[in-house]
């Protein structure tokens, strides 16, 4: 048979078949993923592959024997001998990256410019109250879950934690003394619920359902290219399979906003108003948010939410006291002015307050996000070589607020206080909170 013929005929056999091409080609690359993973490169130590559970320590609410783990301020004494890695922010991203590096065995050094580790995990006491700064619920808590179990891991099963109401949230619609109160409820009536309150709109709902759960059950999507060798990635994206065999992008969760989702399924302005209400978690308009964010967060939330027993501060304190345990050290008021690279531009140091010392280390891990990392932080060549930076003028960034603490006497059972959220909007439109904003914004850069 001659060699014309054969590719005539394989090609015609792939213009037959299209989806058994595809298939198999997907089985080929998850066996060249397989065979790198188990068989090629160095192996690293796994930081999970002990439990490191204990039974639960009694709590400590002594404030000078807590800040001596959260407000250990910085001095050149207590920087580590031979680090191994240096982490910018303590964040729950940087003490996370912390607590498992220091599994392994990595001497961790990790350095904050507040005067309290944490980040929206740390909390403050103000005229006898405790007040929390960034976490008001976390979701998928449940005994088993994949959080639970690595935040267990992450803090030696010390935190514990409550489960809010059955209406963890409660949109409110209209002026306050008039507002009409749509519960969310956890739970697997959590879209009856919603059925419940707008009968007349049951089958947009449900369709919102379908489109909430195949957005987040596809995200996996994106984790398997993050995974993927980047020449492999940059060749599936390069002849578009991605688009056509991953429900993810070959269905737009990435590209189409919340907004354009809803206003597809119903010209409820109501209706679609209670379906965004959260979207102040993820803190972009409906108008500017991809459907898939939107759809993770709703997902997150849906079985239930809960709140850590002794405060948000409670994480942050026992991600601390497991890193000092591998001779790390997180040390606050200590502001980082810039990030050491040598000629390569690799990252080798970083420089630290006003007297500019210099600390070095065999790896440097930003948590500080990435515009004080890229446009602050790094030197301004090795910034823009990286494929990173043009992507982030062209991403922004979301919207800042202002946060306002009342503290009130009495237990949360006395003033009878609901254990849940409630997300206020004083009319129908969508966006009006990140108008108001821009507004602000715009008035402050006129003036």
């Amino acid at each position: 048979m001659a060699v014309s013929q054969i590719v005539t005929t394989a090609l015609g056999f792939v213009a037959s078949n299209p989806t058994l091409f595809i298939v198999g080609l997907l089985l080929q690359v998850l066996a060249y993923v397989l065979y790198s993973f188990l068989y090629s490169g160095k192996k690293g130590a796994n930081p999970l592959q002990n439990d490191k559970r204990r039974p639960p320590e009694p709590f400590v609410y002594d404030i000078r024997s807590r800040d001596v783990i959260l407000k250990d301020r910085f001095k050149p004494a207590k920087v580590p001998d031979n680090l191994d890695v240096i982490i910018i922010g303590s964040g729950i991203g940087g003490l996370a990256a912390g607590v498992l590096l220091s599994r392994v065995g990595k001497k961790v050094l990790i350095l904050e410019q507040h005067d309290q580790a944490g980040g929206c995990c740390h909390s403050f006491i103000e005229k006898g109250f405790e007040f929390d700064t960034g976490i008001h619920y976390i979701g998928e808590l449940q005994d088993g879950s994949p959080y639970r179990v690595l935040l267990d891991q992450l803090t030696g099963g010390q935190l514990r934690w409550v489960k809010m109401a059955d209406a963890f949230d409660t949109v409110a619609v209209g002026e306050p003394s008039k507002a009409k109160l749509y519960p969310m409820k956890a739970g697997p009536g959590f879209y009856q619920n919603l059925i419940d309150q707008f009968p007349t709109e049951k089958d947009a709902i449900l369709k919102y359902r379908d489109l909430v759960q195949d957005a987040a059950g596809s995200f996996i999507s994106v984790v398997i290219l993050k995974l993927l060798p980047r020449r492999l990635v940059s060749f599936l994206v390069k002849t578009g399979l991605p688009r056509l065999v991953m429900t993810f992008f070959r269905k737009g969760y990435a590209t189409r906003t919340v907004q354009e989702v809803l206003d597809e399924l119903t010209n409820n302005q109501e209706l679609k108003l209670v379906l965004c209400y959260i979207y102040g978690d993820y803190g972009l308009a409906p108008r500017d948010a991809p459907f898939a964010l939107h759809a993770a967060i709703v997902a997150h939330y849906q079985d239930g939410a809960y709140y850590p027993v002794n405060g948000s501060s409670e994480i942050a304190y026992h991600m601390i006291k497991e890193i000092h345990k591998g001779g790390g050290k997180v040390l606050v008021q200590s502001s980082v002015s810039q990030i050491l690279c040598d000629s390569d531009g690799t990252a080798v140091g970083v420089r630290v307050g006003k007297n500019e010392l210099d600390i070095h280390a065999k790896y440097i891990i930003s948590n500080a996000g990435v515009v004080n990392t890229f446009q602050k932080l790094l030197p301004e060549k090795v910034a823009k070589a990286s494929n990173v930076y043009p992507l982030i003028e062209k991403v922004g960034q979301s919207y800042a607020f202002i946060t306002a603490f009342i503290g009130v006497e009495g237990s949360a059972a006395e003033l009878n206080l609901p254990e849940g959220n409630i997300w206020w909007h004083d009319g129908q439109e969508l966006n009006s909170i990140c108008n108001i904003s821009e507004m602000g914004l715009v008035q402050r850069v006129e003036r």
